[in-house]
């Protein structure tokens, strides 16, 4: 809404992308996977209504960046009343209620899965492998998230066990998140040799791409000659590129 009355419409575009995309698809649906497949019928029910509920809702926000595309949906998500169409609804409404602390407590999920899932692609573990996550510390109430949500971290991180445990296996990868602090052994489900030459390898890529970059952007005539567009694209490389060999020099660490 903010976006709208500054007239940002890209910014109204990207706000019910991320929504849509990330937040419901990669999340959500996945979060509920479980609960259709195994809970009580009511739950079920509950569930399901739900997510109708969210769909529509999606619907509308979406309504005036593609309206043609979002009726078509709609018209096709269930059965309609004659006449119900998005171009004659209002605006959804916020609900006067505070979830603050259910939404912290999902984020907070999302963040252990997504720093999970980054590890596990860095150091290149088999997609379908199990392994243990072990957590070296945490405080009381990152202790009853993880409690809570075990099975939802277990089945979206492909974790086989999880405990908490100051003591670190040797070939652990460790990790910080909000609260906690993780370590993945990693040493039962790759090579660590070579995965510590491949490392080195792609560290090394970064280097030079990074010197590369640097050479543009201490160049001060690139720099006031350049179109604004092109030396943007430049710095969020160099951005880009530290940040993955930050990723590799902390994987490399732990396989070393």
């Amino acid at each position: 809404e903010r976006a709208i009355d500054a007239y940002r419409f890209n910014e109204v575009a990207t706000s019910c992308y991320d929504f849509a995309w990330k937040d419901f698809c990669d999340w959500y649906l996945e979060f509920t996977k479980p609960i259709l497949a195994e809970a009580s019928a009511d739950i079920k029910e509950e569930t399901l209504n739900t997510t109708a509920y969210i769909l529509d809702l999606i619907m509308q926000a979406l309504n005036p960046v593609m309206p043609f595309i979002t009726e078509e949906i709609y018209e096709n998500m269930g059965q309609r009343a004659m006449g119900d169409i998005l171009a004659t609804k209002q605006w959804p409404e916020s609900l006067n209620a505070d979830y603050s602390d259910a939404a912290e407590q999902m984020e907070w999920v999302c963040e252990v899965i997504s720093e999970i899932r980054s590890i596990r692609s860095d150091l290149n573990v088999p997609v379908k492998a199990e392994i243990p996550l072990v957590i070296t510390e945490s405080n009381a109430q990152t202790a009853t998230w993880i409690e809570n949500h075990e099975d939802l971290l277990k089945r979206m991180a492909r974790l086989d066990t999880i405990e908490f445990n100051t003591e670190i296996a040797k070939g652990a990868v460790r990790s910080v998140v909000t609260g906690a602090q993780l370590a993945l052994p990693v040493a039962d489900v790759i090579d660590l040799k070579a995965e510590q030459s491949r490392l080195e390898n792609e560290i090394a890529k970064l280097d030079k791409e990074l010197k590369q970059i640097d050479g543009k952007l201490n160049n001060k005539q690139f720099v006031s000659n350049a179109p604004d567009d092109v030396v943007e694209e430049q710095r969020t490389r160099q951005l880009d590129a530290m940040e993955r060999r930050r990723k590799y020099q902390d994987a490399l660490k732990a396989v070393a």
